[in-house]
């Protein structure tokens, strides 16, 4: 830049001439200035500071109230709260009283329904133990009374066959008797003539068993005892005798067994006309056609015994 040449004022010239202060003048206006400022400053400062500390204190004590007010807001909702929360817990404390004496009663009726059906149980098992022993007592009186029953029978054919035995002694000295009398004297057809010669001897036969007397003498179908079909069906399922094979059926009260051998065989005297299926498959003894020899003398091997006649001396009686 240029330098600004000042304007060339004469000296002697007052007008023209700005009169400058002295420098320690101008100093000392600033310091005061600047004093004043301050004092004003710090005026201005202690009244802001005064009145924001007023305004803090107005502000706190107003905090305070208000906390002061929440707190006790605070601590009576809390009481209430914990007096709500109280009563409901006595409240639940008594269900829970309630619900332990519902619990106790059903505990006690637990108990009493278990004694019961432990009471129930043993009835039961006493009564089953009851039952089987009942059972049990059936099944040896029923084998009493077929032990008693063999027994009898047995005692039965033990007399029966001393009967026998009896009789047949008696009969072999009869037949020794006769033979004796057959070596000596032997009759021909013509009365006038005698010889002497030594007589034959007679087979040996078996005697015949009947199985519905149980005894020997005669054949169980020329049974004069047991003489209609009806009565010698009846001994047969009071004895177990198989009605088809005559066999044992192992069991009493039945007419026939399993695996019978003769289930499937026919009856040869039953006539059709007169019975017909199934009551075909019997043995001839319990056929109801069957016709019963009349009464008449038998020797003893279950025979008719021979009419008195021509060359006999005596017939078997």
């Amino acid at each position: 830049m240029t330098p600004t040449t000042p304007p060339n004022h004469s000296p002697s010239t007052p007008s023209t001439w700005l009169r400058l202060p002295p420098r320690n003048s101008c100093v000392n206006a600033v310091k005061n200035l600047h004093e004043s400022l301050r004092q004003k400053f710090e005026k201005y400062a202690a009244a802001s500071l005064e009145a924001v500390m007023k305004k803090v204190e107005d502000i706190m004590k107003d905090g305070f109230e208000e906390s002061h007010r929440l707190f006790r807001q605070w601590r009576n909702t809390t009481t209430l709260a914990q007096a709500e929360i109280f009563r409901q817990q006595e409240q639940l404390d008594k269900k829970v009283d309630d619900v332990l004496k519902v619990l106790t009663k059903l505990d006690q009726k637990h108990e009493q329904l278990d004694k019961k059906m432990d009471n129930l149980l043993e009835t039961v098992l006493i009564e089953q133990q009851r039952t089987a022993i009942d059972k049990t007592l059936v099944k040896f009186e029923k084998g009493n009374a077929n032990l008693k029953s063999a027994i009898d029978s047995v005692t039965e054919l033990s007399k029966t066959m001393s009967t026998i035995g009896i009789q047949m002694d008696q009969k072999m000295t009869s037949m020794k008797h006769h033979e004796q009398l057959d070596e000596k004297v032997e009759v021909l057809p013509n009365r006038n003539t005698l010889e002497t010669s030594t007589a034959v001897p007679k087979p040996v036969q078996s005697m015949p068993f009947c199985i519905f007397c149980r005894v020997n003498g005669h054949r169980s179908e020329d049974c004069r005892t047991y003489r209609s079909s009806h009565l010698r069906t009846l001994k047969a399922i009071e004895l177990g005798i198989c009605i088809k094979c005559k066999g044992s059926t192992d069991n009493l009260d039945t007419l026939t067994h399993t695996g019978c051998p003769a289930q499937n065989i026919k009856c040869d005297n039953c006539n059709d006309d007169a019975v017909k299926g199934d009551h075909r498959y019997h043995d001839k003894v319990f056929c109801p056609m069957i016709k019963i020899p009349q009464m008449r003398s038998l020797n003893m091997f279950g025979q008719p015994c021979a009419e008195r006649g021509k060359g006999r001396i005596k017939a078997f009686n």
